[in-house]
């Protein structure tokens, strides 16, 4: 409960902030061009400082017509207090030149490891002293970062006018971003997130229609009070990813509708060695009231050694995601994820409902083990399963097996059964009902 109530606090607190602007700062007024390919970086980023120098305002990306306009640019670096409102009928595309000078190379969290990437097309905090790197070394080694506050990026109408908001997802025809990151989906190991919001305290994203990632789609990393409603992510690309709030406290995602390449959220805090060494946690992290498709699976890890503690995942409806829960990591990663609870679920055509599993490593990799406690999953149905699907899979390692808190109630899959080892679940009302390898009797 008190999780709970400290995003709600959180979430009025980003809805205060996001309607007060200082200053209307429209791009068209510092020179960029609509409907073209060619990238208005500067005129754009112009824009964005210009409204940072004045102490705060809202940057307008705005709709010329009746026609949609698309305005192209590389990345840019956001400023405190600032709005970013791509207009209905507007979108902001991400250029298709992969060149330094549109995607210029940036210190930035990469997969879990501190490491250089082209920057995202909308970036939060950038580095400003790196002196003394040693690529031997391991964790942060910024000396300091611009850290930001009171962000907000959205596409709605000023004042909050236009069509009804759907239960889920963006309002019909809300502003765009659309990454076109297609040229960047064969270069796995040196491609930007679409959105990179690093150390930004109080995020806000809310009624934006998100589209063809590089890489992630929206990564809040070392972020806090971060509140993103009204969102639809539509991308198919690997490792495109909807939501990854990654060393991140107090979160709150309600109300969106996401369909991706990889996971629709996966909640990370940090890979290996690396994540050990920068050690900031994620916690305090709600999901509920959303609609997810296409995707790997609603998942923790499997980048989490920092620890992922206090989530909560409610009332969520998923169609064809390949897993329902999803908690993953491995030998290597240490870290503990605890205090997490998925409820009120329905899943239609997922291959796998529930699975818990600390095998995404090669068990035989050197470092420690992952910790899995106080892990609830209650409420959960799932119909027209896959044929050969399993309801589910608990797999721990024997040196960390799962005994500490694992329930399960109020479960029932139309097929298959439970594939469990180095667990001891508590299970009631569970159909079908999991065998003595889950609930460790018999």
């Amino acid at each position: 409960m008190r999780a709970a109530t400290s995003l709600i606090a959180a979430a009025a607190a980003l809805g205060v902030t996001s309607a007060r602007a200082w200053q209307q700062c429209n791009i068209r007024d510092f020179g960029a061009k609509p409907n073209t390919q060619d990238a208005q970086t500067e005129a754009i980023q112009s824009a964005i400082d210009a409204c940072g120098k004045a102490g705060g305002g809202e940057v307008l990306i705005p709709a010329l017509g009746s026609g949609g306009t698309n305005w192209t640019s590389g990345s840019l670096f956001l400023r405190s207090d600032l709005i970013v409102r791509v207009q209905p009928g507007a979108a902001l595309l991400g250029s298709t030149s992969m060149d330094n000078t549109t995607y210029p190379r940036v210190y930035t969290r990469v997969g879990g490891t501190m490491t250089f990437s082209p920057a995202s097309l909308l970036n939060g905090a950038r580095c400003q002293d790196l002196s003394g790197f040693d690529p031997s070394k391991i964790g942060d080694q910024c000396k300091q970062w611009n850290k930001l506050r009171n962000v907000t990026i959205t596409g709605a109408a000023a004042g909050g006018g236009g069509p009804a908001r759907p239960f889920a997802g963006a309002r019909p025809g809300a502003g765009v971003i659309d990454g076109q990151g297609e040229g960047w989906w064969a270069h796995k190991d040196y491609r930007p997130t679409l959105m990179g919001l690093l150390w930004v305290d109080g995020l806000e994203l809310f009624d934006l229609y998100v589209t063809r990632s590089p890489f992630w789609t929206m990564h809040p990393a070392f972020s806090s009070n971060v509140h993103a409603h009204g969102i639809t992510v539509r991308t198919t690309g690997p490792n495109t990813d909807g939501f990854d709030p990654d060393s991140c406290s107090n979160v709150l995602l309600e109300r969106s509708d996401l369909s991706c390449g990889d996971d629709v959220v996966a909640i990370k805090s940090g890979k290996n060695e690396d994540g050990r060494a920068v050690g900031i946690p994620t916690r305090n992290v709600t999901v509920r009231d959303c609609v997810f498709g296409e995707g790997h699976g609603l998942s923790i890890g499997s980048e989490m050694s920092g620890n992922v503690t206090g989530v909560l995942i409610d009332n969520v409806t998923m169609t064809g995601t390949e897993r329902g829960v999803r908690i993953k990591s491995g030998k290597g990663r240490g870290g503990v994820v605890a205090d997490v609870t998925y409820r009120n679920m329905v899943l239609d055509s997922v291959g796998t409902p529930v699975s818990v599993s600390q095998l995404y490593t090669d068990p035989s990799s050197p470092g420690p083990a992952p910790t899995f406690r106080s892990i609830r999953v209650q409420g959960l149905t799932a119909k027209n399963m896959p044929s050969r699907a399993h309801a589910g899979d608990f797999q721990c390692l024997e040196e960390s097996p799962c005994v500490d808190g694992i329930d399960v109630s109020g479960v029932s899959v139309d097929t298959g059964g439970w594939d469990c080892s180095n667990v001891r679940v508590t299970a009631s009302d569970v159909s079908p009902a999991m065998p003595s390898s889950c609930t460790g009797s018999g």
